[in-house]
């Protein structure tokens, strides 16, 4: 089935990101009573999110990836990923259709280099031609932290946090970064071991969503790492189902890119 290029470059960027659908809890209400009552309604506890930390260098897989549309619920295609991470440097992904690259992508701290081998055009520049084809506000180190079930840095620590007795939800209706003036609501579940399990992101000025789940966590080379990744993006309608696959610690993996020659480039007023 022919893929667009706007979904091409989608997978690419969002390539590990999981979805589940976000449940919704009622809150309870109690009672206000007539009788005097002179002590203040306790202020919830602000908190970071605790996050079991990959300390690694390097982190790379392959994927095989199912393609579905949400609604109707549908395959579209079937690929293979192949990522790469160097630590707060870059992050390399391929896709590939039956040993054949379609499509690469590398981001660095500042740039983003695209080429899309089915319809011969490439990008190079900077990140707000990624933004417009995401729909959300996005940098490195946001694929970075979702890449390795991290929280995203540079954001206010104002979690509330409810622990029960397999899990630890943090909730953040108001989540101001740091560095600019980017503003989520997020939700992320852990199990007790800090394992990020599902993370949602919702962009307050653009009101787009992803939602993230990480599954059957493994250990391998020393390192703890999920194996299955779900991707939802219903703006796009899209939901990306991924099973890693040869995933490897502190080796070093492909990290650049040329200009493909011959390609034209893509057309970024639209």
């Amino acid at each position: 089935m022919k893929i667009n290029g706007k979904t091409l470059t989608i997978l690419l960027c969002c390539i590990l990101l999981i979805s589940c659908r976000q449940h919704r809890h009622e809150a309870s209400v109690t009672p206000v009573e007539d009788s005097v009552r002179t002590e203040k309604p306790t202020t919830p506890v602000l908190v970071p999110a605790t996050i079991a930390s990959m300390q690694c260098d390097w982190f790379s897989t392959r994927i095989n990836l199912s393609v579905n549309n949400i609604k109707p619920e549908k395959e579209l295609v079937s690929l293979t990923a192949f990522v790469v991470n160097k630590k707060d440097s870059a992050i390399f992904i391929t896709l590939n259709k039956l040993g054949i690259e379609i499509a690469r992508l590398l981001l660095t701290k500042d740039s983003v280099k695209y080429a899309n081998h089915l319809s011969h055009e490439y990008y190079w520049g900077q990140y707000s031609w990624l933004k417009k084809q995401i729909g959300m506000d996005i940098n490195f180190f946001i694929v970075q932290a979702l890449l390795l079930a991290q929280d995203i840095p540079d954001f206010e620590p104002v979690f509330t946090a409810n622990v029960s007795n397999d899990s630890i939800i943090y909730t953040a209706a108001h989540r101001n970064n740091t560095a600019h003036t980017m503003i989520l609501e997020e939700r992320i579940i852990t199990d007790t071991a800090h394992h990020m399990l599902y993370h949602y992101i919702k962009d307050i000025a653009s009101v787009n969503t992803i939602s993230v789940q990480y599954n059957r966590y493994t250990l391998i080379d020393g390192f703890t790492c999920y194996q299955t990744i779900i991707i939802d993006i219903p703006n796009e309608n899209l939901k990306i189902e991924g099973l890693l696959k040869n995933t490897k610690f502190n080796t070093a993996g492909p990290t650049t890119s040329r200009m493909p020659v011959k390609y034209k480039p893509i057309n970024t007023t639209h």
